[in-house]
């Protein structure tokens, strides 16, 4: 193993040793990926390590600048939830998403993603501080859009999406649209923690 963020959760699992058995990695079923630790000192990465694996149900990427056959050794993980934070997509094909369903994906603070998240179906779709462009087509059943800027609401449009989780700011300037459009929608309090009120949109 060369990345530190793998090494320490083994350690942490099964104690600090050299090698661990087949038997005790087919018992992993979450790992992170960081590039950074808590006090913003760089960590070794090797997604190669990953392939170590072949029970991982959850995999959690932080800081990190991804590349389209980064994305493919994470996807080659028959995954049920990923996890991105802070990772920069420029030289990410959006292609290489193409026909992955998650049970959750969520990502926060993450860049230049274009239209990779319009491959992506996924049956919850967590996104935070984060831009959306007016292609944004989410393949979803429920989408969290709070503290994203989101340039248009035409999506909702799509039957697949059942429910979503917005801002207030967000409903208020869409309102009209986001009442006619079938969907339940959970409006946030400012501060994100709380539900001031839902919509059950119309068609």
């Amino acid at each position: 193993m060369k990345s530190t963020s793998i090494k320490q959760e083994l350690a942490y699992q099964f104690g600090k040793k050299e090698n661990y058995t087949p038997e005790e990695l087919r018992q992993v079923k979450y790992l992170s990926i960081d590039h950074y630790d808590f006090r913003g000192r760089m960590l070794d990465v090797d997604f190669n390590d990953l392939n170590k694996f072949t029970e991982l149900v959850s995999v959690t990427v932080r800081n990190c600048v991804l590349s389209t056959p980064i994305i493919a050794t994470i996807l080659r993980q028959t995954l049920e939830v990923l996890n991105f934070y802070k990772c920069d997509f420029t030289i990410v094909d959006p292609l290489v998403f193409d026909r992955v369903h998650l049970k959750e994906l969520n990502m926060s603070g993450c860049e230049h993603l274009d239209e990779m998240l319009n491959f992506i179906s996924a049956d919850r779709m967590i996104l935070k501080n984060m831009e959306l462009d007016e292609d944004f087509r989410p393949k979803a059943q429920y989408l969290h859009l709070w503290a994203c800027k989101v340039e248009s609401f035409d999506f909702v449009r799509n039957p697949m999406i059942k429910k979503m989780t917005i801002s207030y700011d967000q409903y208020k300037s869409n309102e009209k649209l986001l009442n006619s459009s079938g969907v339940e929608i959970e409006v946030l309090e400012d501060n994100g923690q709380f539900v001031a009120f839902i919509v059950e949109g119309k068609r």
